[in-house]
């Protein structure tokens, strides 16, 4: 962590990410202009700064931020300090309300995402209880937690799921390259999930009620395996023929 000049005279601030945060895919430092050639209005606006980056980076929980994420939550209180510079320094006061609002606002997103992750292993859970088949509760966590993620990346929390996104979703099932049935489980386990979290009153209204998607495979089913060759049919029936006689 330390100030640095440009080849322009201007002053940086530098600020190494931990060795365990670059090695998950982090950053390995980060760097803002402080828009300054004096070097004593570059060391008031650095302390801000680092201070700010310094505490996201000792909040970050590997399971369950992403460096995107974290990254966010750098660039954006940084980026309102920046804009409070001042001739002597960081006017502060203006800083200090623009930033707890926003460090509010990603606080509570955070919150939201991981909510529901645990509302998913609640329910997985209570799938364990209900003795189902072990390859059932595995089919059941792994496309529910696809669709979490499928909205984590999209930046919906769970709570704000509404019909239209759920529409979506249905339409990024229909783009992939599987089967028709493929396609429906996932759309059931979701709605699955939904309905149980509705039961269970975390919804007011389940958004998946009236919804319904058909999902179709592009082949007949007579078109989705490939016909067998001459010479394939030969050796199956010499095969036959083989094991007939012994």
């Amino acid at each position: 962590m330390y100030l640095y000049k440009s080849r322009h005279y201007v002053y940086f601030v530098r600020v190494c990410t931990p060795k365990a945060l670059v090695q998950q895919g982090y950053p390995f430092d980060f760097k803002f202009s402080l828009k300054t050639k004096s070097r004593p209005i570059a060391i008031r606006r650095s302390a801000p700064i680092i201070s700010q980056i310094l505490k996201s980076l000792d909040n970050v929980d590997i399971s369950r931020d992403s460096p995107k994420e974290t990254k966010q939550a750098i660039l954006s209180p940084v980026d309102s300090l920046r804009n409070s510079f001042n001739d002597s320094g960081v006017e502060l006061h203006s800083f200090s309300s623009q930033a707890d609002t926003k460090q509010q606002t990603v606080k509570s997103i955070k919150r939201n995402f991981a909510q529901g992750y645990r509302w998913q292993e609640e329910f997985i859970t209570s799938k364990q209880k209900a003795r189902i088949t072990h390859l059932t509760v595995h089919q059941l966590n792994k496309r529910t937690l696809y669709f979490l993620d499928y909205f984590k990346n999209k930046k919906i929390s769970i709570t704000q799921i509404t019909a239209s996104d759920l529409m979506e979703f249905g339409s990024n099932l229909q783009s992939w390259d599987k089967s028709a049935k493929t396609k429906k489980d996932f759309w059931g386990a979701a709605k699955q999930f939904l309905k149980w979290l509705t039961l269970k009153q975390h919804f007011p209204r389940n958004p998946f009620e009236g919804l319904t998607v058909t999902f179709k495979s592009e082949k007949f089913a007579s078109e989705q395996r490939e016909k067998w060759s001459s010479k394939q049919i030969k050796n199956l029936l010499s095969h036959t023929a083989l094991l007939i006689s012994s």
